[in-house]
């Protein structure tokens, strides 16, 4: 994960766990979280934070992590941009596996488990950015159509972009410049 303006960073490298559970908390600081909004496009963050379990469990099985991502603030309404409270904890299960163990045979085995785990390259030289992780599963997690009470999308401004609407009649571009013509 090489991303030049990382705004919740916390590296740590796999290559040093041993094959005892190691336990990391971590928790995104006022400005991180202010970075954080303009890059998801959110009003407010309010709390980002996780706490994970890591197992080094050899080459074989790579490294697992498990854990739960707390996160509040507020997302934009779709219908009136009014702010929309969220709370969320979502679970994290996933797998860092060297390159040339993850086929597609072993990814479709794991969608039809009860357990499933997400199944993630082992990064380049063990650095794992927990932080950077946890924002794009925080991100990938957050609503995608929050809506406040009671709103209600107008279709009168819809009309012009609606399937269900009937197509505006518009002039045939053809027609036009005939006209053109014939006035010469």
């Amino acid at each position: 994960m090489t991303n030049q303006t990382v705004e919740f960073s916390r590296e740590i490298n796999l290559q040093d766990l041993s094959s005892k559970e190691k336990r990391i908390a971590i928790m995104a600081e006022a400005g991180e979280r202010k970075a954080l909004e303009a890059r998801i496009g959110i009003p407010s963050l309010t709390k980002l934070e996780a706490t994970v379990m890591l197992l080094n469990e050899g080459r074989s099985k790579g490294v697992s992590m498990v854990g739960k991502i707390i996160a509040e603030g507020d997302q934009a309404c779709i219908a009136s941009l009014k702010p929309v409270p969220f709370v969320m904890e979502e679970n994290l299960n996933i797998r860092f596996l060297a390159e040339d163990l993850i086929t597609p045979e072993l990814e479709e085995e794991n969608l039809y488990t009860l357990e499933s785990e997400d199944i993630e390259p082992y990064p380049a030289e063990g650095l794992l950015d927990i932080g950077e992780l946890i924002t794009q599963y925080f991100a990938l997690s957050l609503d995608l159509y929050p809506r406040a009470e009671g709103a209600e999308l107008s279709t009168e401004q819809l009309k012009d972009i609606s399937v269900n609407e009937p197509l505006m009649e518009k002039p045939n571009p053809f027609a036009e410049l005939a006209k053109l013509r014939n006035k010469t």
